[in-house]
């Protein structure tokens, strides 16, 4: 499972710096394109930017289904030729420059007992020069333009449901409706399970 994604994944990748080509798994079957780019962010060299998705619609996607089961297979798989799936496995969460997969890739170094304390730190200082050019970007010089970063539409619903629960006893019990497509009650942008599970269940099933 994980060498046919990381494939598909280091395929797009390297497809779009080396020969410029746009690979786009999905847009075929679903008609929606995979989100792959945004904004005005280039690495040096290139002058241009890509963040794989690999099979999945957004590298956050990616990310989230992929992690768990490197985490797992780091751990209980003890196959020698396994280390590199596992290694470009890591690496890929990385890449993929969503949140989610820096996070989860750092979770996954630390608690790693096929990488060495040496290794660890070294690991670290290079995925930190590999991801910390983007995050800087992405939450701080985009902030001081007027952009949205993705932060903004996730802190809304945070303190729509807070309002929601002040203002409605109703919603304790059942929050706005788990029958309901559509949130009840509250003004929401972005979609409603994107700032986690836990704050998706509480908005629609209530604290109680």
């Amino acid at each position: 499972f994980l060498l046919i994604n990381i494939i598909f994944f280091y395929i797009q990748l390297f497809g779009y710096y080396i020969f410029q080509i746009k690979i786009d798994y999905l847009i075929g079957i679903t008609g929606e394109a995979q989100r792959m780019f945004g904004g005005t962010f280039n690495v040096p060299f290139f002058n241009t930017f890509i963040r794989p998705t690999g099979l999945y619609q957004e590298p956050g996607t990616y990310a989230t289904f992929l992690a768990p089961l490197i985490a797992l297979f780091g751990r209980y798989s003890h196959k020698n030729q396994n280390k590199y799936i596992f290694i470009f496995s890591v690496l890929s969460l990385f890449l993929s420059f969503s949140i989610f997969g820096i996070i989860f890739g750092s979770l996954i170094v630390l608690n790693s007992d096929k990488v060495r304390f040496s290794l660890k730190i070294v690991l670290g200082f290079v995925l930190s020069l590999i991801a910390y050019p983007y995050l800087r970007y992405r939450f701080i010089i985009l902030k001081g333009v007027d952009t949205s970063t993705g932060i903004d539409f996730r802190a809304n619903q945070i303190n729509e449901t807070i309002a929601l629960f002040k203002e409605n006893i109703g919603s304790w019990f059942f929050g706005t409706n788990l029958i309901s497509a559509e949130p009840m009650g509250v003004n929401l942008t972005g979609a409603y399970n994107d700032t986690g599970l836990f704050f998706y269940l509480l908005l629609f099933l209530g604290p109680l």
